[in-house]
């Protein structure tokens, strides 16, 4: 009898020593998440990588540039990583992407949005890693047609 009660003593230690472990690393990678956004976010600020954003966008996630677009006019506070990040849960999910983007535009962390709908952080960090390289191989806007003429 003492040495099943032992042994469920020293059971629940591991499991508290192990979940709190796995919270701290998931912790991290919330914060990670968060500043590839913010990253992102900045660098589609800069001229003609808005489009190539929604383009990433769209390619990562199958879902129509337009509507990309759309979601973009109705939530633009959420900039491009939000909206990656919203479809990206929308198709493991099969909630719409306005679902997550209001959620996060109501003051709650993506991480959280994530851990709610059981969506892995890993999957999200992916996306964002991927849309990175394609926002940096992306040309800035092109000069003014007009301009150019004038210089030659």
């Amino acid at each position: 009898m003492n040495k099943a009660i032992a042994t469920l003593l020293v059971a629940g230690l591991v499991l508290t020593v192990g979940t709190h472990e796995l919270r701290a690393q998931n912790k991290a990678k919330v914060e990670e998440l968060d500043k590839k956004a913010d990253s992102i976010n900045a660098t589609a600020k800069n001229p003609g990588k808005l489009k190539a954003a929604f383009q990433s966008i769209s390619s990562e996630t199958g879902v129509p540039l337009a509507q990309v677009e759309h979601l973009h006019k109705n939530h633009p506070d959420a900039g491009p990583a939000g909206i990656m990040l919203a479809c990206t849960m929308a198709d493991e999910t099969k909630k719409s992407p306005g679902h997550f983007l209001d959620s996060r535009l109501s003051g709650k962390a993506w991480g959280a949005i994530a851990n709610d709908n059981k969506v892995p952080i890993d999957k999200l960090t992916q996306r964002l890693d991927h849309m990175a390289t394609y926002l940096a191989s992306a040309p800035e806007k092109a000069e003014n047609p007009k301009t150019t003429k004038e210089k030659k």
